[in-house]
């Protein structure tokens, strides 16, 4: 063990890749001179919840040795308990603005916490708040709520569920794939909306809730028509009329750029049609077909089971 610094870097990172998880850290514990190959290794993608939160939070906040919070670039966390609100969400919430290379992040709490967490954030400065120089005078002299450009700097991947008061992360950094899980009415749509800087924003997965069709075609030009760089779209917008959304494709779109479309990508049911399926399936065909004409990048469209692929320019429409 004492050669172990000339080794190829290459082959310990095989070798450990192959390793389950708990074999990794039994190799880590039996040389120190390990922890400088296995730790980036270990701490690289985190999936943590209760208690495990806490644990990572303390191990990034306390150690001396070795800089923790700078391996991490993908991170998990489910709160659970009430013990979590009180005991874990403070130290999350400190060890999240010492994870400088983090460009993954999903957070998952119960709605019953989402108030104290989201006051969290703002107090250690992870939300990026947009003030004037002299609201920034003030705040100096008042001791205002701190709000730092150095917190989650590459910050670019973010999954929430729970509220979307969380999407205030997203405020004045480079999103560029946004998923909430949170079923979001019209007016909460656009407080989403708001706060995403549309420049950047190419992948987004929402959860919508829509009475009607038509209120679901409405939002999804509306988000068009903030976000005009998106690529792939993913709503879950519960049951509609899918003859209905395929029609609305060919009007003049705010989607330029846009290849991959899903309505219910995870609904296995049928999609409603109101008239015979085959029928409605020639129907929907055509439809689509005319929308290649404003959607001239569209490649994928999904309504539930059904899924529509566009050929090689457009010119040999394949349903499957």
């Amino acid at each position: 063990m004492a050669k172990i610094t000339v080794v190829p870097l290459e082959i310990i990172t095989y070798i450990a890749f192959l390793l389950p998880p708990l074999a990794r850290v039994a190799l880590l514990r039996t040389c120190r001179q390990l922890q400088a190959y296995m730790a980036p290794l270990l701490y690289r993608r985190i999936t943590a919840m209760g208690m495990k939160g806490r644990l990572l939070s303390l191990t990034v906040l306390s150690n001396g040795t070795m800089p923790y919070g700078n391996l991490i670039e993908r991170l998990e966390y489910v709160g659970r308990g009430a013990s979590d609100m009180y005991m874990t969400y403070p130290l999350l919430a400190d060890a999240l603005g010492a994870m400088p290379n983090l460009h993954t992040l999903s957070i998952t709490v119960p709605p019953t916490h989402v108030g104290f967490f989201s006051a969290l954030l703002k107090q250690k400065g992870l939300v990026r708040e947009s003030i004037s120089p002299f609201q920034l005078i003030e705040g100096l002299l008042t001791g205002g709520t701190p709000s730092s450009r150095y917190a989650l700097p590459v910050l670019q991947d973010l999954t929430i569920q729970g509220d979307a008061n969380f999407v205030a992360l997203a405020k004045n950094r480079k999103i560029r794939r946004l998923c909430i899980k949170t079923r979001l009415t019209e007016r909460r749509l656009g407080t989403v909306m708001e706060n995403i800087d549309p420049r950047y924003l190419t992948k987004l997965k929402l959860t919508l809730y829509a009475s009607t069709t038509m209120e679901l075609v409405l939002m999804f030009f509306l988000v068009g028509n903030v976000c005009y760089l998106l690529e792939e779209v993913d709503i879950d917008g519960g049951i509609f009329n899918a003859l209905d959304f395929s029609e609305s494709l060919y009007t003049p779109s705010y989607y330029p750029f846009l290849r991959r479309l899903t309505i219910n990508g995870d609904d296995r049911r049928a999609p409603i049609f109101g008239s015979p399926r085959r029928v409605c399936y020639v129907k929907q065909f055509n439809h689509l077909t005319r929308a290649s004409i404003v959607l001239v990048k569209l490649e994928y469209v999904r309504f539930g089971p059904v899924v529509w692929t566009y050929g090689v320019g457009h010119g040999s429409e394949n349903f499957t």
